[in-house]
């Protein structure tokens, strides 16, 4: 039997019942300046402390960047949908970590795995042999393998699919 490591990741999500006009109130009422674009930092703010993102964010620019950039633009998308005033300043949020994801993804590998953060699921497979003898390379394994094999695969369908939902 072969040993096989599968790291389930886990989705960018923001929080339910986001209280909205309790938190722009705060975010407008602790304006710096006049000149901050009090948007961005509303998005910001519902990004760092309105979903899990500070709970994953290290494990999360270790993955690539058309991963990162799609899971950000389904927050942002939840986001906007909150106010739809905000929909332009979401892709000024976007823009920005598109073009910093190298600087996110190159400190994200100094830092260590964090327990919680890395789900991993280990598998036995079975050994897989190609017959050299067969033109369409078709896999060759013992009846209890494929049986094993089989089981393994509605387990993990099970398990992604409840992934998705969470």
């Amino acid at each position: 039997m072969r040993k096989l490591r599968v790291k389930i990741k886990e989705k960018l999500i923001l929080d339910d019942n986001i209280n909205y006009s309790y938190i722009r109130e705060v975010v407008e009422s602790n304006r710096n300046n006049l000149e901050e674009n009090i948007n961005i930092t509303l998005i910001f703010k519902l990004i760092h402390d309105y979903s899990n993102y500070e709970k994953v964010m290290w494990d999360f620019w270790k993955n690539s960047k058309s991963y990162c950039i799609r899971e950000l633009t389904s927050v942002l998308n939840q986001i906007s949908s909150l106010d739809r005033d905000l929909t332009w300043d979401c892709f000024d949020v976007l823009s920005y970590y598109e073009n910093s994801y190298d600087q996110h993804h190159k400190k994200s590998l100094l830092v260590s795995p964090v327990g919680e953060t890395n789900q991993f699921v280990n598998i036995e497979l079975p050994e897989l042999i190609f017959d050299s003898n067969d033109s369409h390379n078709n896999l060759v394994m013992e009846k209890n393998d494929f049986i094993k094999l089989k089981s393994l695969m509605n387990e993990l369908k099970t398990l992604f699919s409840e992934c998705k939902t969470i």
